[in-house]
């Protein structure tokens, strides 16, 4: 008869069980040890459980069986004391990434292991040992994007523009580049004088089109903006074009940034639905250009310059910082994750932490006396990513729509996380 089943003695009296219910046990009462109910569950109409503790006996039993498989394990040549999901065996396992990819036509693109399209390449393994050594540019690449940025910066003061074009791109380095950093200034008023590749007509339009909010607020500006529908005109040069341009081909660098302002723009607007579409193009086109990749560390066929190193390491923490802005505002989980083989979250070319910020789209009257001001551009995106890292993993474990974190998970979050913004703060 199994322990703890009460027995009625033959001379009627029953004996003491040596295991209470559950039901009696919380309440703290004297339970007869009934089976299959108690006579007190029975009386109430309750559930009668009993959870009986493991005897001595089963667990020595199972005490022997561990000793007896981990001699076994030993016996095999296995590490008992090690589990069999080591990340490190796992990382030497897996076949690492080779780098990006460059195909007959030029274009570069990124592939897994298992993609139908990869390329046959002859980069010897000893080429992609020393290229994986390559930490970061070089003093001297770092001095030469300075360079250019300076000349260019100059270039700017002496070229001329018609006025409106002039008064929307003060616009933009003004209130959106410091923030979002989705373009880089150097190269793009370069190209636009030189009609050169990432200055193309769609990106120059969708620029405007995202400026004409702050720039109208100038009532001369809003007057020269009238021939073009108040601003909506360049709005829909982008839109009339953008499909026609995906069409072509191979999409590059500059119609990821003209995805993001316009995704921007029509958040500004309430056009969530827009704004969630344009985005996730975007990131989508990111991926596919491999500029979610560290081109210095995973080169393979491609040998970036520095210039183009810059521009897809600013892309792609543009790119980071609008996805978990997105995601907070709408409330749904982000999709660009930071990784190992993730560009560096760093600025090589510094020079617009020392541009002079001039609010821009305010009366000639107040914009005459505003004190000139330091922009700080660079060290503002640098920290707005820092701070959109900390947003990532609160929204990811705190504030997860699929996947619910459990109450300790969130106080464990709450408090790392609270501590990285207070140090972000300070």
């Amino acid at each position: 008869m199994p322990v703890g089943e009460g027995v009625e003695a033959p001379g009627g009296i029953r004996k003491k069980s040596a295991f209470s219910c559950d039901g009696c046990r919380r309440r703290k009462v004297k339970c007869d040890g009934g089976r299959p109910v108690c006579a007190r569950c029975a009386a109430r109409q309750e559930e009668c459980i009993y959870k009986l503790s493991p005897s001595i006996s089963y667990t020595q039993k199972l005490e022997n069986r561990v000793q007896a498989l981990e001699q076994a394990l030993q016996k095999a040549g296995v590490d008992a004391g090690r589990p069999l999901s080591d990340p490190g065996s796992q990382e030497d396992s897996i076949t690492p990434f080779q780098g990006l990819e460059k195909g007959e036509d030029g274009r570069i693109s990124f592939h897994g292991s298992t993609s139908l399209t990869k390329l046959t390449t002859s980069t010897s393994a000893a080429e992609r040992a020393q290229n994986s050594l390559l930490d970061g540019l070089g003093d001297q690449d770092k001095n030469q994007l300075i360079s250019n940025a300076l000349a260019e910066r100059a270039f700017e003061e002496i070229s001329s523009l018609p006025e409106l074009m002039q008064a929307l791109l003060d616009s933009h380095w003004c209130w959106v580049q410091p923030l979002f950093n989705f373009i880089y200034r150097p190269v793009f008023t370069r190209d636009l004088h030189t009609n050169g590749p990432y200055c193309p007509y769609i990106l120059i339009n969708a620029v405007l089109a995202h400026s004409v909010r702050w720039a109208k607020a100038d009532s001369h500006i809003a007057m020269l903006l009238e021939p073009y529908d108040n601003g909506a005109y360049f709005s829909q040069q982008v839109k009339d074009n953008l499909m026609g341009e995906i069409q072509k081909g191979p999409a590059q660098i500059p119609m990821v940034q003209t995805l993001l302002i316009l995704s921007a723009q029509e958040s500004g607007k309430g056009n969530l639905t827009q704004s969630w579409l344009y985005s996730g193009m975007a990131f989508r086109l990111l991926e596919d250009l491999g500029v979610i990749v560290d081109g210095r560390k995973f080169t393979g066929a491609v040998n970036f310059s520095a210039e183009e190193l810059e521009i897809r390491n600013r892309l792609f923490w543009s790119c980071y910082l609008w996805d978990k802005l997105l995601s907070l505002y709408l409330g749904r989980l982000p999709v660009i994750q930071e990784t190992k083989m993730s560009p560096p979250r760093n600025i090589m070319d510094d020079t617009g932490e020392l541009d002079i910020w001039r609010p821009q789209g305010i009366p000639p009257h107040l914009a005459a006396v505003y004190p000139p001001m330091q922009a700080h551009t660079t060290s503002c995106f640098v920290h707005i990513c820092s701070l959109a890292e900390i947003l990532d993993i609160v929204l990811v474990t705190m504030y997860n729509p699929v996947e619910q974190s459990s109450h300790a998970e969130v106080l464990a979050c709450a408090a790392s996380q609270g501590r990285k913004l207070t140090d972000w703060y300070d």
